[in-house]
């Protein structure tokens, strides 16, 4: 959706969440991976810090220099589901009810 539109569309509110980055990811998998014991369990993946989406928005449009907007819509509009582009990318949750924005 941000590579097409410049926004990200959410319904969280002002919820802030834990994102985390290449490097969390990374750092977990090395520890998993060389660890002595092995973990037969989901791992909870969080990043250090929690992030609204218009935090990560403002984030985003200096990272690429270009002004990326965040939409909210109301959590009733959002649906399970989403919308898959050309090559079956996901792009954007589904939304059902409108008004979409």
């Amino acid at each position: 959706m941000i590579l097409h539109t410049s926004q990200i569309i959410t319904a969280t509110g002002d919820g802030r969440l834990p994102f985390n980055s290449v490097a969390d990811v990374a750092v977990t998998a090395f520890r998993v991976l060389t660890g002595p014991v092995p973990r037969n369990a989901d791992l909870p993946l969080l990043g250090p810090e929690l992030y609204s989406y218009d935090d990560v928005v403002a984030l985003l449009s200096a990272k690429l220099r270009r002004k990326i907007e965040h939409t909210r819509v109301p959590e009733a509009n959002l649906c399970v589901g989403n919308f898959r582009g050309p090559d079956e990318q996901v792009l954007s949750p589904i939304f059902c009810r409108p008004p979409y924005f």
